[in-house]
């Protein structure tokens, strides 16, 4: 993959993301359960999204191994900023913005065209993610070098293993920077239970007590498509520092969060990677 021309490793890329998806019969089956509650009368979306999420999945991958030789050589070039405004008259007020995505499968690529346009963040991140569905070869040996590359291509970030993360974005945010949080999974102590795609959820919150006690916005990115063809979106911020108290910001912040997010998802269902993990 090293020597092969990017325009020839991507070739191969969308030739395996064409063919595999038909040898995961078993994860097709899964994936469909777990749509169905999602969209419980449009068996139609259904089948839409079980064709092409494995696909972008694959794609995802390839994306990974060579956007830093894509960089080097040029850097992105098809790549569209949606409501940009949002984040840049955010970040001119000089309290920082906590950046609130969901694992979508171009928020990696995304993530890397922004430091490389100038608006860098420190990503909280979980070490090490264990996968389900690896055998023994993946879980020893592939995984781990996978993760690797994963940190590679995120640049900044900080485990939720670190003991002392919650004040080092603090610290980020208090120097009018940016943190990026991934809202979609419940990593901290502090965690709501709402009902998200058709079932009840855990998901966190405390960077909402974050937000509060720096004076940051949270500023929602929806991104989308993959290195050949990337949409990065932002939507209003959520200014902390118009509620009188945390308990409302955090009570209200919460539903507005629940309510961003699932309308990302559903705008592009196919490429939410935690279908699978859900």
């Amino acid at each position: 993959m090293c020597v092969l021309p990017v325009s020839v490793a991507f070739l191969l890329g969308d030739a395996l993301a064409a063919v595999a998806p038909w040898f995961l019969g078993t994860h097709r089956k899964r994936l469909t359960a777990k749509l169905v509650k999602a969209f419980p009368n449009d068996a139609a979306m259904v089948r839409r999204i079980c064709s092409q999420y494995f696909r972008k999945a694959i794609v995802r991958f390839f994306d990974d191994l060579l956007v830093a030789r894509m960089m080097r050589n040029g850097g992105l070039k098809n790549v569209k900023l949606v409501h940009l405004e949002n984040l840049t008259d955010t970040l001119s007020a000089g309290h920082g913005a906590v950046l609130m995505t969901g694992h979508f499968f171009a928020g990696r690529v995304a993530k890397r065209y922004l430091t490389s346009i100038g608006f860098p963040s420190m990503t909280l991140r979980q070490p090490d993610p264990v996968s389900r569905w690896a055998g023994l070869l993946g879980r020893n040996f592939l995984q781990r070098r996978y993760t690797k590359l994963l940190g590679d291509v995120i640049g900044e970030e900080i485990s939720t293993t670190d003991p002392e993360c919650s004040l080092k974005m603090l610290a980020r945010l208090r120097t009018a920077g940016m943190v990026t949080i991934h809202a979609d999974v419940a990593l901290s102590q502090q965690v709501s239970v709402r009902q998200f795609l058709g079932r009840e959820r855990k998901h966190s919150i405390g960077y909402l007590q974050l937000a509060w006690v720096a004076g940051a916005p949270v500023v929602p990115i929806h991104c989308r498509g993959s290195a050949r063809g990337l949409v990065i979106e932002f939507d209003p911020p959520l200014d902390p520092t118009k509620w009188a108290d945390r308990e409302s910001f955090v009570r209200d912040a919460t539903d507005w969060m629940w309510e961003r997010l699932e309308n990302h998802v559903r705008r592009t269902p196919e490429q939410w990677d935690l279908w699978m993990r859900w």
